[in-house]
This record gives C-alpha cells, sequence and structure tokens, in this order.
C-alpha cells in the first residue's frame, strides 16, 4: 500500500512466486492521514484499512475498496409538556447512563419491547447519524476478530463495533473514562470483545456484551432481514479426494418482502468446482418466500499432484446487526488426501487372520530366485542363500495358495475402518525382496496394447527404488497411441486392475513371495495407495524331487525289464526241455 499524494492511496500487489509486481493496482481516497492496514484473520482476503479520521474496507485483499461508515445514535428531544413530566419523574423515566457498562442491564431483550421499560434501559428514542471522528478524538485502536466483527476505540474511549458483511458499525457504550489511557480491545476465538485496562494497578478483563448493547444503540430496533436459517455444515474441514464430492446446502426464510438470496464464497475459487441449484417454497408468512440452495464442491485440478484448499461461506446476502445470530455457515475444504484413507488386500473367507506359527518365523530363498538388486531381472541372481525373517505384524497371515492357480488381489479402499469401496485404478505389484521365481499370464498383444507398455525392468533400470519407480506420476497407459512403438510382442503386461489386466502365474516352487500393492492410477486419490501383504505358494514338486523320482523309475523300470527278461529266458528253457527233439528211426 502507498501513498501518490496526501489524498490519494493504491494498494500495489506482488507476486512471490514470480516475483514480480502487479502491473495494475487499485486507487482510493483518503483523509490524508498516516494509513494502517490488517486482514480478518480468516482466509477471505477481507482487509480493513484505516486511518486517524476515518474507515475503508476491502473483501478481496484490495481489489475493491470503499468506506466504511460508522454511526451513532442522537436523542431526540422531548417537546415541553412532556419535559414538565419527565422532570417530575425523572427517577422513574430515565436510567442511569453509567448502566450502560453493565451487562446484566442489556442482557435481557425482552426489555425493549414493553413500553413501560422504555425510560428505564434507554435514555430516549434515538436516531442513528453518520460520524465523523474529530481531530481531538480520533482512532486510538482498531481490533478484529475471525467472523469479521470490528472494534473502534477512540482517544476518548468512544467504542463502534459492526460486521464486515454488514458493511458499517454502531457505536455502543464502553463503559469507559474518557481519561482512561490504559484501556484496549480484543476479540477472542470466539469472536467475543473484550476491553483489557489496568485499575489501581491490576489488568481487569471485561466481556463487552455487543449484541445487547447495539439493541441499545439501534433502539428501537428494526427487524432483523431474515426469520429461519439453517445449514448443514457440520464439520470444520471436509477432506476432499480427486474423485470426491462434497454437498452442502443452506436455507433461508426471509422477514416480509426481504431479499432471500444466499451467497456463496470460495476464498481460493481455483482450487475447487463449485455448482448450485436452489428451490423456492412459500412460507406461511406472505411476502418471503424461502430459498434451499444445495452446493456440490469437487475438486478442480484431480489429476494434479499438488493439493490446495479453500475456505467456503455459505451466508444470507443480506445482513443486519441488528440479528441476534449470524446468517453464516464457514468451513475448509482441504482437497488433499482424507486422513487415514488407505487399501488393505481382500483376503479369503475361509482363511484365518490368526497364524501364530508365524511369530518368529524365517524362511529361505534360493539364490537363484531372486535378483539382490531389486531391479526385476531374472538373468541375474543372487549369490547366496537369503534368509528372510517374517514380519508377521507388517505383512499379516499370508494367503495361501495353489502353485498351479493364478492371482490377481482384490484391492479395498477404506477410510479408517469403513469401507469405501473396490479400488478400480491400475496397480501393480512387486517383491519386497527381490524375488523373480513368477510370471505374468498378460502380453501386450494380448490386452490390445497401442504402444509398448511400461515394465518393471526398465523403470528400476537406473538404480531407482520400486517405491519411486511406478507412480501415478511416472504411469503411463500403453492404450493411448503416442507411446513408444511395441517392438517385442510377448513383452509382459504387468498392470492389474478389478476389471482386467494380468495375473501372477507361480513357478513350480513353494515359498512365500512378500509383495506390495500399489495403485498407479493417475487422478485416482491423493493419497499414497499401498498395502503390504504375503502370499505362501504350496503343492509344488521340487526339481531335487523330481530328480529322485525320476532316478527311482529308471531303475524300476531297468529292474523290471531284467525280471522280465529272465522270466522270458527261462520259459522258453523249460519249453524246450519238455519238447524236445524226436530222435530218427532207420529204415530197412
Amino acid at each position: 500500500m502507498s501513498s501518490e499524494n496526501s489524498t490519494d492511496a493504491r494498494f500495489e500487489r506482488y507476486n512471490i512466486i514470480s516475483e514480480v509486481w502487479n502491473p495494475e493496482w487499485t486507487s482510493f481516497d483518503t483523509a490524508g492521514g498516516e494509513l494502517f492496514a490488517q486482514f480478518f484473520p480468516n482466509m477471505f482476503g477481507e482487509l480493513l484499512v484505516w486511518e486517524d479520521t476515518a474507515l475503508s474496507r476491502s473483501p478481496n485483499g484490495g481489489l475493491t475498496v470503499s468506506e466504511l461508515p460508522v454511526y451513532t445514535a442522537e436523542e431526540e428531544d422531548h417537546d415541553e409538556e412532556g419535559e414538565d413530566h419527565d422532570d417530575e419523574d425523572e427517577d422513574e423515566d430515565h436510567g442511569d447512563e453509567d448502566d450502560h457498562g453493565d451487562e446484566d442491564d442489556h442482557g435481557d431483550e425482552d426489555d425493549h419491547g414493553d413500553e413501560d421499560d422504555h425510560g428505564d434501559d434507554h435514555a430516549g428514542e434515538g436516531t442513528l447519524t453518520e460520524h465523523h471522528f474529530e481531530s481531538d478524538d480520533t482512532i486510538k485502536q482498531v481490533a478484529l476478530g475471525a467472523g469479521g466483527q470490528f472494534a473502534v476505540l477512540t482517544l476518548k474511549n468512544r467504542l463502534f463495533y459492526g460486521v464486515f458483511s454488514v458493511g458499517n458499525g454502531v457505536e455502543i457504550e464502553s463503559g469507559l473514562s474518557s481519561d482512561d489511557v490504559s484501556a484496549a480491545v480484543v476479540f477472542n476465538g470466539n469472536g467475543e470483545l473484550r476491553i483489557v485496562s489496568i485499575k489501581s494497578g491490576d489488568l481487569s478483563v471485561r466481556k463487552v456484551p455487543t449484541y445487547s448493547l447495539l439493541l441499545s444503540s439501534l433502539y428501537p430496533p428494526p427487524a432483523c432481514p431474515y426469520v429461519q436459517w439453517q445449514h448443514s455444515v457440520d464439520q470444520a474441514v471436509y477432506y476432499l479426494d480427486t474423485r470426491g464430492q462434497i454437498e452442502l446446502w443452506a436455507s433461508l426464510s426471509p422477514g416480509q418482502w426481504e431479499s432471500n438470496q444466499i451467497s456463496v464464497l470460495a476464498s481460493n475459487p481455483a482450487a475447487v468446482g463449485l455448482s448450485m441449484t436452489s428451490q423456492l417454497t412459500q412460507t406461511a408468512l406472505e411476502g418471503s418466500i424461502q430459498r434451499n440452495t444445495t452446493v456440490r464442491i469437487v475438486p478442480s485440478h484431480p489429476r494434479d499432484e499438488l493439493t490446495s484448499r479453500t475456505a467456503l461461506k455459505l451466508s444470507a446476502a443480506t445482513q443486519d446487526l441488528a440479528c441476534s445470530n449470524s446468517a453464516e455457515a464457514v468451513t475448509l475444504i482441504s482437497v488433499q488426501c482424507p486422513p487415514g484413507r488407505h487399501i488393505r488386500v481382500r483376503r479369503p473367507a475361509t482363511q484365518s487372520t490368526n497364524c501364530p506359527a508365524y511369530n518368529n518365523f524365517s524362511y529361505t530363498i534360493e539364490q537363484g530366485r531372486y535378483d539382490p538388486e531389486l531391479k526385476g531381472r531374472t538373468n541375474v541372481q543372487g549369490s547366496v542363500d537369503l534368509k528372510v525373517d517374517y514380519d508377521v505384524v507388517r505383512f499379516g497371515c499370508p494367503i495361501n495358495l495353489p502353485f498351479s492357480s493364478t492371482f490377481k488381489p482384490v484391492l479395498e479402499l477404506y477410510d479408517g475402518d469403513t469401507f469405501i469401496e473396490e479400488v478400480t485404478g491400475d496397480f501393480v505389484l512387486w517383491e519386497l525382496k527381490g524375488r523373480t521365481d513368477f510370471s505374468y499370464n498378460a502380453t501386450a498383444v494380448r490386452v490390445r496394447c497401442l504402444s509398448a507398455p511400461l515394465n518393471w525392468v526398465d523403470l528400476l533400470e537406473n538404480g531407482t527404488h520400486p517405491s519411486l519407480a511406478w507412480t501415478p506420476q511416472t504411469h503411463r497407459s500403453c492404450f493411448e497411441s503416442g507411446g513408444p512403438a511395441l517392438v517385442v510382442e510377448s513383452t509382459p503386461y504387468q498392470i492389474f486392475n478389478s476389471t482386467g489386466g494380468s495375473s501372477l502365474v507361480w513357478n513350480d516352487y513353494n515359498g512365500i513371495y512378500l509383495l506390495v500393492a500399489q495403485v498407479v492410477a493417475p487422478g485416482y486419490s491423493y493419497c499414497d495407495l499401498r498395502v503390504y501383504f504375503a502370499v505362501e505358494v504350496f503343492g509344488a514338486v521340487s526339481y531335487a524331487y523330481i530328480g529322485y523320482i525320476l532316478l527311482a523309475l529308471t531303475c524300476l523300470l531297468g529292474l523290471s525289464l531284467l525280471l522280465l527278461a529272465y522270466a522270458c529266458y527261462k520259459h522258453v528253457l523249460m519249453a524246450g526241455s519238455v519238447n524236445g527233439p524226436r530222435k530218427s528211426q532207420k529204415k530197412d
């Protein structure tokens, strides 16, 4: 904020990201005094500007600036006949002026509607006139509240109170002497006004009953422009994931012939997309049309990894200080991963989740069955057998699968312990210890890829850890043209999803696989969705046992052939001894 001359001022804006000044600025008139500016403690960019003798307001951080008037109640003069009557009953008809600083004197709203009590609470019916700060009673202090409340204290301890959305302020009794230089005003976190002063060396903090004092200043109080205000905002913060939607509503029943418009304001409109629908209903009061507005909120950029937030305010477009309750609801929309959102692997219903046998359990991976550098290579193998201590807390009980089966896990999305949905986006699997003795049953040609699909070997070639190599930011679909050409038709398709994709095929080996499933579909969620689980394959026959069996079968077969040959030989011998050749007889 800078001054061009003694009465003109302007707001200039600096972009801290691009580190440049915005060439456009907002000019406004001043009284020529020293300027002060302060944002209200909320996210809407509401700004109060003041000098010694004037106030201004900006609802948008300085883009537009307008005068903020304050008013004071001036007592109307009574006629001469009334003065005689007042002199006789002065004690009865006029209250003590000092009573305005007492909270109890203004706490009962009903007293303002009782004609017999008018003289007790008010010095006379007054009218509001715009107040102009004098040179000997200028603005000493300004305090701002989170709900848009503001308080102005002058050098002579005159107190003005207002609300930003109303657009003006009204003088209320401060209960302070004009020469109390120690007095100051402050709002607490609930928007309640306090007066702080020092009396006899002690700090005094006094609550100001602003509403009761306002009714005194506004007497007779004007009718509130609305009869009923309702809304569904029941959380201080709403979390919005990429595919999420928040629906809020507000209902306004206005007074007779009053506006029923409902204002919807976002502090950061670029963060969310808003759509609104309204329904109108005639109330029992003539000239009062109830408006019910529904607001649907979605992320503006669901595929971006950056998160954001915005404050959202639903309010009656017409506000007044005479209303006992403010017709507005404020909440924070945080566009990010909802706390507690995670995924789980659906387990077979027949398999137990209690497995004490795996406590303090370990197993061994043979040296030829894993890649020690976790690069997914089958032609690079470990040089030693790898012993693994099973962590049952991290992986839970293993899912038992026969080696002849294929495996595609079903992932489920949860908020805490509340099931949300079955994961429908693409996800991938990798083995935590680098095991490579499994394969995929789908190829790029089989799933009809238009380009070469991503694969673990290529992604891990530069040494990136598997947890960082394949993510929503690096994922690419092979069903979109423009990717690398598909050269090898037998390239494995290593992507899973609920409607298709690939499945794991086990080799003829029994063992435990420590698997990590992580969702890589762009735009599915702002969350890092991954889950650790284990699979134990059983029923496969080891190569070593097959060798022994083949040897045994060979020996058995050879022995059988020997026995068969011996039996045939013996049979031939026996047949020859029984049916030997006859001797020939000579003829005479």
